[in-house]
């Protein structure tokens, strides 16, 4: 992110006021960016569990709330299958 001081460092012959409104800019180009970099990271973390569990992500519902209602529907089918594995190994 571009500071006063950056700007004041390298560039001359600005008022207070342009000066503030470029770092303005820079603050939300930068916010703009990491948003939209951490909705691609979620959009990961969905693709991933989707493709690991077969389980699909419920319209807006959040990454964490997702994972766990997955990990919870792969351990209750693991444990319906532990008796097929026991059985399967007499």
């Amino acid at each position: 992110m571009l500071t006063a001081e950056l700007i004041q460092g390298n560039i001359t012959g600005l008022s207070e006021e342009q000066v503030n409104a470029l770092v303005e800019l820079s603050r939300n180009d930068e916010n703009q960016v990491i948003g939209q970099r951490i909705g691609e990271i979620y959009r990961e973390f969905d693709n991933t569990i989707a493709a690991s569990t077969g389980i699909a992500r419920e319209g807006a519902e959040k990454t964490y709330a997702y994972l766990k209602r997955s990990a919870e529907a792969l351990k209750a089918r693991a444990g319906e299958n532990a008796g097929l594995t026991r059985y399967r190994g007499r």
